[in-house]
């Protein structure tokens, strides 16, 4: 079908609902949409992106107020002019993530830590290639650790790594973390940030979408040049916070996984930081969107990466003005 002319376009609609006193029909509004089109050097043109929009009236009380809600949601892409996204994993590999996801006892395959989120990385993958004819998508992944020993002292070089650079094969993503990982040492989180933010830099996709997810399963024992210790964690996440306010991306995210991640906990309180810290520095630019996850049960991991998912597919629609008026 021929796209949508360029331009702008008010649409009016109703809505019946319901209350104790019976149905009516009497809410109306309308919203207002600029279309606009990109000409291609081959002349084709490419529509703006698909936009739905949501009403919903609801009397949630009983009382005879009303809730209005109003929402827009935009699929990212079109058949002529994929949207590009880069997706870059940053996980925790230290000793603890062969523990079980609620437990603070080794579990075995495929209950650890590290299984959990294997699978939960794929679940995100497989989704995003479904949508493969909209979306243009790199995917790298990187492990950080700690040090080796209770002596030992955080080093950029050792703990942390890039495991699979900037690919579009997704399954070789989510196949490294197999039955014959072993995850060992402590937990460097400036190490980590670090190497993410090389790995994005080494990306040459300057026009795609920068996602970072970030995951941990535990408060950081240690820092670059920094002794390993499980009581200084004011000093291993001022510095943490120092390497994330460098790191540039449109949407980040920070998943703790098990225990140490519950209501209250200092894990939380360190993730927090994170996102407050995340691309302040002056030579970055803060993400449009950030959010940390507590997953301490496999059930809230899958809803983090499910809702990390939808909103890695759905971006908000450009130049879009919505104007409801009740009567």
């Amino acid at each position: 079908s021929e796209p949508t002319p360029v331009g702008e376009y008010t649409i009016q609609y109703g809505n019946n609902y319901t209350s104790r006193w019976g149905s009516y029909f009497d809410v109306k509004g309308e919203f207002t949409i600029q279309v606009t089109a990109k000409v291609t050097s081959e002349g084709t043109v490419a529509p703006a992106k698909k936009m739905t929009f949501d009403k919903t009236v609801t009397d949630t009380d009983g009382d005879g107020i009303y809730d209005l809600k109003l929402t827009l949601s935009g699929a990212v892409g079109s058949e002529v002019q994929k949207a590009k996204l880069d997706i870059l994993f940053i996980v925790d590999t230290s000793g603890s993530m062969k523990k079980g996801m609620s437990s603070d006892r080794d579990a075995n395959y495929p209950n650890r830590r590290i299984d959990n989120v294997a699978s939960a990385m794929k679940s995100l993958v497989d989704t995003i290639s479904e949508n493969s004819d909209k979306l243009d998508v790199m995917y790298s992944l990187v492990q950080f650790d700690g040090p080796s020993s209770v002596s030992g002292y955080g080093s950029q070089n050792n703990d942390a790594s890039t495991l699979v650079n900037w690919t579009s094969n997704g399954a070789s993503i989510t196949s490294v973390f197999n039955r014959n990982y072993t995850p060992e040492n402590g937990t460097n989180y400036e190490a980590g940030i670090t190497q993410g933010i090389n790995q994005l830099n080494a990306s040459s996709r300057s026009s795609a979408q920068k996602i970072v997810i970030f995951l941990t399963d535990g408060n950081p024992t240690a820092a670059n040049n920094q002794k390993y210790s499980e009581s200084n964690n004011a000093a291993f996440m001022n510095a943490a916070n120092n390497a994330v306010a460098k790191l540039n991306c449109n949407q980040f995210y920070c998943i703790g996984a098990g225990p140490d991640f519950g209501s209250g906990e200092l894990g939380v309180t360190n993730l927090n930081a994170l996102i407050n810290n995340v691309g302040t520095d002056a030579s970055a630019t803060a993400p449009s969107t950030k959010k940390y996850y507590q997953a301490t049960d496999t059930t809230a991991l899958n809803k983090a990466f499910e809702e990390i998912t939808s909103n890695t597919l759905y971006f908000l629609c450009e130049d879009v003005t919505i104007t409801d008026t009740l009567h």
